[in-house]
């Protein structure tokens, strides 16, 4: 973690609190029937098995059923997703934040962003979207926004386009972009030019995002993913590498039961939280196995802009290894970047 201080006044943590009360209220979890999450042999299955409160369980209440409504008929499968994760210099302020793009249900590599910052707000337990979202957010714009013309791009020695100058944020694209790209825009403009007929390509369009961190599986059911979600307008799943606590759930108690409950990679059982102002039972998220065994699996939670059920099928169908492999690409570029300037500095 870094080492600024976790101090943050009275009157800030007061408006944050209203900010997350306000984007609890856009905050979308209904199901999405204009494309299908489930990836072709890699399966996300509900296992559902009776537990008490204390165990993440329903108690005595009765599970509900929620099942999706029919696709539309124009639904198409997720081609592209991308992963979000910032990494650590030790001991420092001193970040780097990746998104990595890839193409569905292949999971090949297409394209990633990167930024290197210095964090402006410390790490405080249940505020974790302020420190990261207006990092994470400024990645996803750069890839929705820029504009691939051939006078701004260098080439890398692995056959990459990369394109830099865009505030810090350097994204490079891997062989192979152009074919989940939309043609270029044509201006009605000066066609004698062909540079000022060519507006430049857009990137390929991110189906949904999966970001390192929670979604509504959050004390106030307001999550990095959340708030990424909303204030982006675009799809968001939570993936949590250890389960955050709060309310009646008990971790040990979950974990025991997803032991006797989960056989397979991509099964799931919800996550209950009858604790949010009374309101009754909650599912806030999902266990999954992430594994050849339960032991060590990972929380998944909607972000914005699909059901839990369309998070878990998505997750599942992007797991080669134990990580979804959006959020693992991310992780391990964003290490290497950091592990490569550490480098640079003390060589």
């Amino acid at each position: 973690m870094a080492a600024s201080s976790s101090y943050v006044p009275r009157a800030k943590r007061d408006e944050w609190l209203v900010e997350q009360t306000r984007i609890r209220g856009l905050n979308s979890q209904a199901p999405d029937p204009s494309a299908t999450f489930s990836v072709s042999g890699r399966e996300a299955l509900r296992v559902d098995a009776p537990g008490s409160a204390e165990e993440g369980g329903a108690g005595g209440h009765s599970v509900p059923e929620f099942p999706l409504p029919p696709s539309s008929e124009d639904a198409r499968p997720v081609a592209v997703v991308a992963g979000l994760d910032i990494s650590f210099v030790k001991d420092s302020d001193e970040a780097c934040a990746c998104m990595a793009v890839l193409q569905s249900p292949s999971m090949r590599p297409i394209g990633v962003v990167t930024h290197s910052v210095a964090m402006e707000e410390p790490y405080i337990a249940g505020f974790l979207a302020f420190r990261e979202v207006p990092i994470l957010s400024a990645l996803v714009r750069a890839w929705q926004t820029c504009r691939v013309r051939a006078t701004d791009c260098t080439r890398g020695p692995d056959g990459s386009t990369i394109l830099a100058g865009l505030g810090g944020i350097e994204i490079k694209l891997l062989p192979g972009w152009e074919a989940l790209a939309p043609p270029p825009a044509r201006t009605p403009v000066d066609y004698a030019s062909a540079a000022a007929a060519d507006s430049g390509r857009p990137l390929p369009k991110v189906d949904a995002f999966l970001v390192d961190g929670n979604g509504v599986h959050h004390p106030r059911r307001c999550g990095a993913a959340v708030a990424l979600g909303v204030l982006c307008g675009i799809r968001t799943v939570g993936i949590g590498k250890e389960l955050h606590s709060f309310g009646a759930l008990s971790r040990d108690a979950l974990l025991r039961r997803a032991a006797r409950c989960l056989t397979k990679r991509g099964h799931w059982m919800p996550i209950f939280d009858g604790k949010l102002e009374g309101e009754g039972v909650e599912r806030t998220g999902a266990c999954m196995q992430a594994g050849s065994t339960p032991r060590r699996p990972i929380f998944v939670s909607v972000g914005h802009g699909l059901s839990l059920e369309q998070a878990c099928d998505l997750a599942a169908g992007c797991m080669l290894h134990r990580l979804p492999e959006p959020v693992r690409v991310a992780d391990l570029y964003s290490r290497a970047l950091i592990d490569k300037r550490s480098k640079a500095k003390s060589g």
